[in-house]
């Protein structure tokens, strides 16, 4: 084949749409625990859609080394506290936390649908849930040591997308 019409087969945006950071993936009606390895950088966003479970008491969202359920380095721990109607925000450092940082709002309600964005930039996480903003978390550790998201807990997932 040749370069003109292997060129024909890219995409009309351009070459640098080809990058692997860029790319995103789709993973539909996943199973908790749900855990991937990512390459974490600045704007990528996640794009989770679910909804709590029945009687949920938590479900929680974690960027980290490995993709052990222990990790002992978290740079971001989203964790949804449906008992207590809170949010709970912190990291962990060689198995040490830190100190939790409350959410300002609780968005989520038992069985109802939520769509919750996570995007990456140079000083922070920030959290949408439903299109308003939750949660803002400045960074503790490298975003570079981050190679895996996790969710666990009490949450049923209809889709994840990474971007």
């Amino acid at each position: 084949m040749s370069e003109q019409s292997l060129e024909k087969c890219l995409p009309t945006k351009g070459k640098e749409d080809l990058n692997p950071l860029k790319m995103s993936q789709t993973y539909m009606n996943p199973t908790i625990p749900f855990k991937i390895n990512v390459n974490l950088v600045e704007k990528k966003k996640f794009v989770i859609i679910g909804r709590p479970l029945s009687k949920a008491k938590r479900f929680t969202f974690n960027f980290q080394k490995g993709l052990l359920s222990d990790a002992s380095n978290i740079t971001f721990h989203f964790d949804v506290r449906c008992d207590d109607r809170n949010i709970v925000m912190n990291y962990r450092n060689n198995d040490q936390w830190g100190q939790e940082i409350p959410a300002t709002k609780f968005p989520f309600s038992e069985k109802e649908q939520f769509t919750l964005e996570i995007l990456v930039d140079s000083q922070m996480y920030q959290v949408d849930v439903n299109g308003e903003e939750v949660a803002q978390f400045q960074h503790q550790r490298t975003i570079q040591l981050v190679d895996a998201f996790t969710i666990e807990g009490d949450v049923f997932l209809s889709d994840v997308k990474v971007m």
